[in-house]
C-alpha cells in the first residue's frame, strides 16, 4: 500500500499520539489487584469504587501494611468489643450472639476474601475493606467482583471497616448484624 506523505505524517501521528497515551496516561490508571499473604487473600478494587464519596487508587504496599495492622488487631478490637457489651447486662442473649460471631471471625480470620477500597477523607487515605467469609458464599469466585456487602444481614459471614493508612490504625470495625 502506497501512503502519500501527508498519510504517513497522519499515520506517524497517530502512533505517537498513542504512545505517549499508552507510556503517560495509563501508568496512572491501576487496574484491580489481587493480593495474597500470609493468611489473607483479596482484591483491590481501583477502579470499582463508586460507592465512596472520595475514591482514591491503593498501592499493595498500602494493603499489605493494613494486613500487618489488622492481624495484630482484630483481637484486641474484638475483646473491646465484647467487653462494651457488658455495658447491657440486661441483653444477655443478644451480647452472648455478638460474643460467638467475634469468636468465630477470629477463629475464621483467613478464611475471609477481602476487598479493599481506596478513598480520601479530609486529606486522609484510607481503605475501607469487607471480609466475606468464603465458604457463606453460593459461588467461591463471587467476592473477586466488586461489591458493596450489605451491612446488615449475614451474621459473622461479612464484616467491614475503615482503616487510615497515614495513621495506620483500624478506625471503625463491624461485623454485620442479623
Amino acid at each position: 500500500m502506497n501512503l502519500t506523505k501527508r498519510q504517513r505524517r497522519h499515520q506517524f501521528s497517530f502512533v505517537l499520539l498513542m504512545t505517549v497515551c499508552t507510556l503517560v496516561i495509563l501508568p496512572g490508571c491501576k487496574g484491580d489487584i489481587y493480593v495474597k499473604g500470609d493468611g489473607f487473600e483479596g482484591k483491590i478494587f481501583n477502579r470499582s469504587s463508586e460507592h465512596l464519596a472520595n475514591p482514591v487508587e491503593l498501592e499493595k504496599a498500602e494493603v499489605m501494611q493494613f494486613e500487618k495492622t489488622f492481624q495484630k488487631s482484630i483481637g484486641p478490637i474484638c475483646e473491646d468489643y465484647i467487653q462494651s457489651l457488658e455495658i447491657c447486662p440486661a441483653c444477655t442473649e443478644y451480647n452472648q450472639r455478638e460474643t460467638e460471631k467475634c469468636n468465630f471471625v477470629l477463629q475464621h480470620l483467613s478464611e475471609y476474601k477481602r476487598q479493599y477500597y481506596g478513598y480520601n477523607d479530609e486529606g486522609n487515605k484510607g481503605i475501607e475493606v469487607y471480609g466475606i467469609y468464603a465458604k457463606a458464599l453460593k459461588d467461591s469466585t463471587d467476592w473477586q467482583s466488586p461489591m458493596q456487602v450489605i451491612h446488615r444481614g449475614g451474621g459473622e459471614a461479612f464484616w467491614w471497616l475503615t482503616y487510615d493508612i497515614e495513621m495506620d490504625s483500624i478506625t471503625y470495625f463491624s461485623i454485620n448484624l442479623d
